[in-house]
């Protein structure tokens, strides 16, 4: 249960220019923009990502609000697919 605490406490979401980055208290994992289709949430439930091949990446819990979380990473994947 301690561990727990300790990776929502440590754990992050990183939205950069061309991927997004997941930190945990053990290590990191990247999902490069073009690879994500879309993002999902519902009421006490984890965040999900879901990538072009059809799987679905759970996100760690940040301490933020799941519909904040989710509505910052739709925000940045419409930003790349804006029309320029």
């Amino acid at each position: 249960c301690l561990a727990a605490v300790g990776d929502t406490l440590r754990s992050r979401i990183e939205l950069r220019d061309d991927e997004i980055r997941v930190v945990r208290l053990v290590g990191h994992k990247s999902y490069p923009r073009p690879l994500v289709e879309s993002v999902t949430w519902a009421k006490g439930c984890p965040v999900l990502l879901t990538l072009r091949d059809g799987t679905s990446k759970e996100l760690p819990g940040t301490g933020h609000a799941s519909t904040k979380v989710a509505g910052a990473i739709r925000a940045w994947l419409n930003e790349d697919r804006a029309p320029r």
